[in-house]
């Protein structure tokens, strides 16, 4: 009886800890937060523009206030990765494609019957995230336009949409740029 209950007990033992391993392997990948550490706003001055410090403000406060029109915190929560081996579980809005998948630089995409389908970016870490970038210009009551873009924002990006050849030339108080590139990582 008790050789039984030890092969029982071995038997168990081995199943979880099997049973672990696979888990590891397999986990769901999804949004849990968001990345807008890089918000940023110039203002106009009579010696070009200068940027516009906030204190103790957190950044989601400000991009929410900010670009609030374009803003969202919460995009990917209805997508979720899974790899096993080879292949890639990929979940979005309850739609489930088991499939092959590849990564070209800085691209993860599936393989959708013939043609390749984007999922996520990679950065140098493999870590898998998405990004969007905002941008709102001039911020004036006459002229203001904000949009959401699907590449990186950067200075030179902004100031050629905002039509300025260089930041000295933001010499009107009322001259406004904003922008972020808010980071949706998966984990």
């Amino acid at each position: 009886m008790k050789r039984k209950i030890y092969l029982l007990a071995s038997a168990l033992c081995l199943l979880i800890a099997c049973s672990n391993g696979d888990e590891e392997d397999n986990r769901t990948l999804i949004n849990t937060y968001i990345d807008v550490s890089d918000f940023t706003m110039l203002k106009g001055s009579p010696e070009g523009a200068v940027e516009v410090e906030f204190n103790n403000l957190k950044n989601k406060d400000l991009v929410s206030g900010y670009l609030g029109r374009v803003f969202n915190a919460r995009p990917y929560t209805d997508i979720s990765i899974e790899f096993n081996g080879d292949r890639m579980t990929y979940v979005e809005s309850g739609l489930q494609t088991i499939s092959f998948y590849t990564q070209k630089d800085d691209t993860m995409f599936i393989w959708n019957a013939d043609t390749l389908r984007f999922v996520v970016l990679v950065d140098q870490n493999n870590n898998l995230y998405r990004r969007q970038g905002l941008v709102r210009y001039p911020y004036s009551e006459e002229k203001d336009t904000i949009r959401a873009l699907n590449e990186v924002i950067t200075l030179d990006k902004v100031l050629k949409l905002a039509g300025y050849n260089n930041v000295e030339s933001m010499t009107n108080p009322e001259d406004t740029l904003i922008w972020c590139n808010v980071i949706y990582p998966f984990d």
